[in-house]
C-alpha cells in the first residue's frame, strides 16, 4: 500500500509527495493520522457488519 499512495497521480497519496517535497511536515502527518482514523473507522464498520451478518455463527477463537 505504501508504494501507492506514493505514486500515485491524485488524491491523497499526490498530496503527501507534495507536501514532503515542500517539507511540510504537519501536512504529510496530518494526512496519516486522516488515513490512520479512516481505517480504524471502516475497520470497526466491517467488524461491526460482520457479527450483524454472521451472528448466527459462534465466535471464533483467538
Amino acid at each position: 500500500m505504501g508504494s501507492e499512495l506514493i505514486s500515485s497521480r491524485d488524491g491523497l497519496g499526490q498530496l503527501v509527495s507534495i507536501y514532503s517535497a515542500q517539507f511540510r511536515m504537519e501536512a504529510v502527518y496530518a494526512i496519516l493520522i486522516l488515513l490512520a482514523i479512516v481505517a480504524v473507522v471502516l475497520n470497526q464498520a466491517m467488524n461491526f457488519a460482520e457479527r450483524y451478518l454472521l451472528r448466527w455463527q459462534p465466535p471464533a477463537r483467538r
